[in-house]
């Protein structure tokens, strides 16, 4: 799904739950693989949100890394987390859900998932 249409759909949904009384949203994104796309729509819910959700509510920017087929290669995977923590530095994600050199492989280890997230870092 493109970025546009996946950001709208998660404000309305933002929208939608902030009519109900939630004060706190967190708005995720995916990192399609363009990085300037990806963290000019890690941006874009700053704006949007500022523009359509009330002032009282607390919105926090997620990036999910790339949710595609993972490489085999460590090293192409690595590569892949490594673009995903700068997408969220630059787009200035709060969160980040990481992944690991595994991910094509299975369920990752512990120790993948700790390299993973020290190499968003």
């Amino acid at each position: 799904m493109p970025p546009s249409i996946s950001l709208a759909m998660t404000l309305l949904e933002a929208i939608a739950a902030t009519n109900e009384g939630v004060k706190c949203i967190s708005v995720a994104c995916t990192q399609g693989g363009n990085v300037l796309q990806d963290i000019a729509t890690l941006k874009a819910i700053r704006i949007l949100s500022k523009k359509y959700l009330p002032q009282n509510v607390a919105v926090y920017p997620v990036l999910h890394q790339f949710m595609g087929a993972f490489p085999s290669s460590r090293d192409q995977a690595e590569g892949l987390i490594f673009l995903g923590g700068l997408v969220a530095s630059r787009g200035h994600a709060t969160k980040v859900i990481s992944k690991t050199y595994e991910e094509s492989l299975g369920i990752p280890t512990a120790q993948a998932n700790n390299d993973g997230i020290s190499l968003t870092r």
